[in-house]
Protein backbone atom coordinates (compact mmCIF):
# COMPACT_ATOMS: atom_id res chain seq x y z
CA UNK A 1 0.00 0.00 0.00
CA UNK A 2 1.18 3.66 -0.36
CA UNK A 3 0.33 7.27 0.51
CA UNK A 4 1.47 9.85 -2.09
CA UNK A 5 0.62 13.75 -2.20
CA UNK A 6 -2.39 14.23 -4.57
CA UNK A 7 -0.33 17.06 -6.30
CA UNK A 8 2.80 14.89 -7.25
CA UNK A 9 0.25 13.13 -9.15
CA UNK A 10 -2.10 16.03 -10.84
CA UNK A 11 1.29 18.41 -11.55
CA UNK A 12 4.39 16.06 -12.38
CA UNK A 13 2.63 12.76 -13.44
CA UNK A 14 -0.14 13.78 -14.47
CA UNK A 15 -1.04 10.72 -17.25
CA UNK A 16 -1.45 7.13 -16.96
CA UNK A 17 0.43 5.53 -20.10
CA UNK A 18 -1.57 2.45 -20.16
CA UNK A 19 -1.85 2.49 -24.00
CA UNK A 20 1.80 3.06 -24.46
CA UNK A 21 2.60 0.27 -21.77
CA UNK A 22 -0.40 -1.97 -20.93
CA UNK A 23 -0.45 -3.95 -18.23
CA UNK A 24 3.20 -2.49 -16.57
CA UNK A 25 1.84 1.38 -16.75
CA UNK A 26 1.96 1.42 -13.09
CA UNK A 27 5.97 0.73 -13.45
CA UNK A 28 6.18 4.05 -15.65
CA UNK A 29 4.36 5.75 -13.09
CA UNK A 30 6.66 4.20 -10.18
CA UNK A 31 9.64 5.49 -11.71
CA UNK A 32 8.11 9.17 -13.11
CA UNK A 33 7.68 9.23 -9.36
CA UNK A 34 11.11 8.08 -8.31
CA UNK A 35 12.38 10.86 -10.74
CA UNK A 36 10.32 13.69 -8.87
CA UNK A 37 10.28 12.64 -5.66
CA UNK A 38 11.55 10.60 -2.91
CA UNK A 39 10.16 7.11 -1.20
CA UNK A 40 9.84 6.16 2.40
CA UNK A 41 9.24 2.56 3.48
CA UNK A 42 8.00 1.70 7.45
CA UNK A 43 9.24 -1.79 8.28
CA UNK A 44 6.45 -2.99 10.10
CA UNK A 45 3.93 -4.47 8.31
CA UNK A 46 1.02 -2.73 7.87
CA UNK A 47 -1.25 -5.25 5.79
CA UNK A 48 -1.25 -9.28 4.76
CA UNK A 49 -1.28 -10.22 0.96
CA UNK A 50 -2.42 -13.86 0.51
CA UNK A 51 -1.15 -16.06 -2.99
CA UNK A 52 -3.52 -18.27 -4.41
CA UNK A 53 -3.22 -20.49 -6.86
CA UNK A 54 -6.42 -19.44 -8.22
CA UNK A 55 -5.79 -15.89 -8.36
CA UNK A 56 -5.24 -14.44 -11.99
CA UNK A 57 -1.85 -12.89 -11.43
CA UNK A 58 -0.29 -16.48 -10.03
CA UNK A 59 -2.26 -18.20 -13.25
CA UNK A 60 -1.18 -15.77 -15.96
CA UNK A 61 2.77 -16.17 -14.61
CA UNK A 62 2.46 -20.07 -14.91
CA UNK A 63 0.63 -19.82 -18.62
CA UNK A 64 2.58 -16.38 -20.06
CA UNK A 65 4.27 -17.30 -23.21
CA UNK A 66 4.70 -13.38 -25.09
CA UNK A 67 7.13 -10.88 -23.68
CA UNK A 68 6.41 -9.34 -20.72
CA UNK A 69 4.82 -5.70 -20.70
CA UNK A 70 7.22 -4.84 -18.52
CA UNK A 71 10.42 -4.50 -21.16
CA UNK A 72 7.50 -1.65 -23.18
CA UNK A 73 8.46 0.60 -20.53
CA UNK A 74 12.25 -0.58 -19.75
CA UNK A 75 12.96 -0.30 -22.98
CA UNK A 76 11.62 3.40 -23.84
CA UNK A 77 14.19 4.68 -21.32
CA UNK A 78 17.12 6.53 -22.32
CA UNK A 79 20.56 6.88 -21.58
CA UNK A 80 20.58 3.97 -19.02
CA UNK A 81 23.11 3.27 -16.77
CA UNK A 82 25.65 0.48 -17.29
CA UNK A 83 24.44 -1.82 -14.10
CA UNK A 84 20.47 -0.29 -15.29
CA UNK A 85 21.28 -2.23 -18.88
CA UNK A 86 22.61 -4.79 -16.99
CA UNK A 87 19.91 -5.35 -15.16
CA UNK A 88 17.32 -5.09 -18.08
CA UNK A 89 19.38 -7.80 -19.25
CA UNK A 90 19.25 -10.07 -16.50
CA UNK A 91 15.31 -9.30 -16.45
CA UNK A 92 14.75 -10.24 -20.50
CA UNK A 93 16.99 -13.73 -19.48
CA UNK A 94 14.29 -14.61 -16.80
CA UNK A 95 11.67 -13.28 -19.13
CA UNK A 96 12.78 -15.69 -21.95
CA UNK A 97 13.66 -18.93 -19.66
CA UNK A 98 9.81 -18.31 -17.68
CA UNK A 99 8.48 -18.16 -21.49
CA UNK A 100 10.61 -21.23 -22.81
CA UNK A 101 9.03 -23.46 -19.18
CA UNK A 102 5.59 -22.41 -20.36
CA UNK A 103 5.70 -23.04 -23.73
CA UNK A 104 7.14 -26.36 -22.89
CA UNK A 105 4.86 -27.25 -19.67
CA UNK A 106 1.48 -26.07 -21.75
CA UNK A 107 2.35 -28.08 -24.24
CA UNK A 108 1.91 -25.08 -27.22
CA UNK A 109 3.66 -27.40 -30.21
CA UNK A 110 3.43 -24.56 -32.82
CA UNK A 111 5.22 -21.99 -30.86
CA UNK A 112 8.57 -20.69 -31.61
CA UNK A 113 10.52 -20.91 -28.47
CA UNK A 114 12.06 -17.15 -27.84
CA UNK A 115 15.87 -16.67 -28.87
CA UNK A 116 18.07 -14.70 -26.67
CA UNK A 117 21.89 -13.38 -27.11
CA UNK A 118 23.47 -14.99 -24.29
CA UNK A 119 26.54 -13.17 -22.22
CA UNK A 120 26.85 -15.35 -19.92
CA UNK A 121 29.46 -13.64 -17.87
CA UNK A 122 26.61 -10.53 -17.16
CA UNK A 123 24.38 -12.93 -16.30
CA UNK A 124 26.45 -14.78 -13.57
CA UNK A 125 27.30 -11.35 -12.47
CA UNK A 126 23.81 -10.72 -11.74
CA UNK A 127 23.36 -13.95 -10.35
CA UNK A 128 25.85 -14.30 -8.11
CA UNK A 129 24.46 -11.99 -4.96
CA UNK A 130 21.34 -13.59 -5.01
CA UNK A 131 19.97 -16.87 -4.62
CA UNK A 132 16.49 -15.92 -6.64
CA UNK A 133 18.61 -14.96 -9.77
CA UNK A 134 20.86 -17.87 -9.57
CA UNK A 135 18.18 -19.85 -10.01
CA UNK A 136 16.92 -18.46 -13.01
CA UNK A 137 20.75 -18.46 -14.32
CA UNK A 138 20.97 -22.09 -13.87
CA UNK A 139 17.49 -23.32 -15.26
CA UNK A 140 18.20 -20.81 -18.43
CA UNK A 141 21.59 -22.11 -18.81
CA UNK A 142 20.09 -25.84 -18.87
CA UNK A 143 17.26 -24.97 -20.98
CA UNK A 144 20.50 -23.13 -23.10
CA UNK A 145 21.90 -26.76 -23.08
CA UNK A 146 18.47 -28.69 -24.09
CA UNK A 147 17.44 -25.74 -26.53
CA UNK A 148 17.81 -28.15 -29.46
CA UNK A 149 15.92 -31.04 -27.98
CA UNK A 150 13.01 -28.50 -27.88
CA UNK A 151 12.75 -27.76 -31.13
CA UNK A 152 8.59 -27.92 -32.29
CA UNK A 153 9.38 -31.04 -33.49
CA UNK A 154 11.07 -33.03 -30.93
CA UNK A 155 8.31 -31.71 -28.68
CA UNK A 156 5.42 -32.84 -30.74
CA UNK A 157 7.26 -36.29 -31.00
CA UNK A 158 7.80 -36.03 -27.17
CA UNK A 159 4.01 -35.23 -26.33
CA UNK A 160 2.58 -37.58 -28.72
CA UNK A 161 5.05 -40.11 -26.47
CA UNK A 162 3.56 -39.07 -23.30
CA UNK A 163 0.03 -39.33 -24.45
CA UNK A 164 -0.21 -42.81 -25.55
Amino acid sequence: SVMIKSSLLKNEIQTWNGDDFKSSADLDVWLRINENSRFAFIAKPLMGYRLAQESFSFRIAKLRTYKHDMFLVLESIENKTLEELEDSYFLEFKDITLRIVNIVRSKKLDEDLPAFDYNWHVLFKKSFFSLWHMKFFVIGLIIFMIRPLLTKQNRSLYWKKVER
